[in-house]
């Protein structure tokens, strides 16, 4: 049980930039923010300023981990921490544990340091823009115990093309399990969630996401899990930005990738419905992941793919038994194909960005 009397402090009067906070020797973080980095030197910089910004009546730690980067992610991350020694702590892993089976010990060293009564996360291609971000939440986490996590809004910024997405930003409300497991793309920004640590710690040891062999996706598990375990509160402001990087660990860039990415989300999916007994979601679940195989299929202009997609499709609507017919010749399956890439990834594009 979580010791009260650990986050002892005497409230700031108002807000105050954390760079300029003074603490008696021995103050705890009331809250600590966990930033991941891996050959962020583009982005890493915009990471920093986005949380050194914030403004708080209350103690502060930034805690960083780098992956072993081999560009100049570390050479900043030394340069920062030297600047703020007692507000920011870096651990610099000699070899990269991203795809080690035994990460978890490999981390267990830097997980050690997290002794804030609740954790906040951004990771360092992402940032933050609204200074009083960590201030909201943790005012609402503080006069609502019954509620483990909120989050907020942010905007997309497409790295690839150096523009915001003026179509799509991320985090909305859901009400039920059920939304959050059919949710085509998950709604719940990672980067902007404010957790409890005592039901964080929770979490790791009743759902062992290491051991579960989710390697990209374990935040999904962790949001549904609270969800069951106490309340999830949503603040309908925009607090930061999400980089879409291509190549980067949830944005693939081959058909294969992309086909792997999904078939694990949706195994997840799968295992915490069988694990929690809930009914009647599966089949959404399994349509969905039909529909991106399709989808992926026409990104990649995957033409057999596509083709026999359609054609071992059950569905026996008058629409798809038309798609069935095109698809018996393979010829008129790479015409369909070419199209409707032309359709989605061309024309939009234009209306996207121009």
């Amino acid at each position: 049980m979580e010791d009260k009397n650990k986050h002892t402090y005497t409230p700031l009067p108002e807000p105050v930039s954390i760079t300029k906070q003074v603490w008696p020797e021995g103050t705890l973080p009331l809250i600590h923010i966990k930033t991941m980095a891996y050959m962020h030197e583009k982005f890493i910089k915009e990471c920093l300023d986005g949380i050194l910004m914030q403004k708080t009546t209350f103690p502060v730690q930034l805690l960083i981990h780098d992956d072993a980067s081999t560009d100049k992610t570390a050479d900043i991350l030394r340069e920062c921490e030297g600047k703020y020694p007692g507000l920011i702590k870096v651990f610099y892993q000699k070899e990269n544990t991203y795809t080690k089976p035994d990460r978890k010990e490999r981390r267990a060293e830097f997980y050690s340091w997290r002794k804030g009564k609740y954790e906040a996360i951004c990771e360092g291609d992402d940032y933050w823009t609204d200074p009083l971000k960590l201030q909201k939440q943790i005012d609402f986490l503080e006069k609502n115990p019954d509620y483990g996590m909120c989050y907020t809004k942010t905007l997309i910024y497409l790295q690839e093309y150096k523009k915001f997405d003026k179509k799509r930003n991320l985090g909305r409300y859901f009400d039920t399990l059920e939304d959050l497991l059919t949710m085509q793309r998950v709604q719940i920004p990672t980067m902007t969630i404010c957790t409890r640590m005592d039901l964080l710690l929770r979490y790791y040891e009743e759902m062992q996401p290491y051991t579960g062999g989710w390697k990209v996706i374990g935040d999904f598990p962790l949001f549904f899990w609270f969800k069951i375990n106490s309340k999830i509160h949503f603040i309908d402001e925009f607090t930061g930005v999400y980089r879409i990087v291509p190549g980067s660990a949830c944005h693939k860039t081959t058909y294969e990738d992309s086909i792997k990415f999904f078939d694990e989300r949706t195994q997840i999916r799968l295992f915490l419905i069988n694990k929690y007994n809930i009914q009647n979601i599966e089949k959404t679940i399994i349509e969905n992941k039909k529909r991106f195989y399709i989808h992926s299929a026409i990104k990649y202009k995957k033409y057999i793919e596509y083709r026999n997609l359609i054609l071992n499709n059950n569905n026996n609507s008058f629409k798809n038994k038309i798609k069935k017919t095109i698809c018996k010749s393979k010829f008129l399956t790479i015409i369909v194909v070419n199209y409707l890439y032309n359709k989605y990834y061309i024309q939009n594009f234009f209306k996207k960005y121009f």
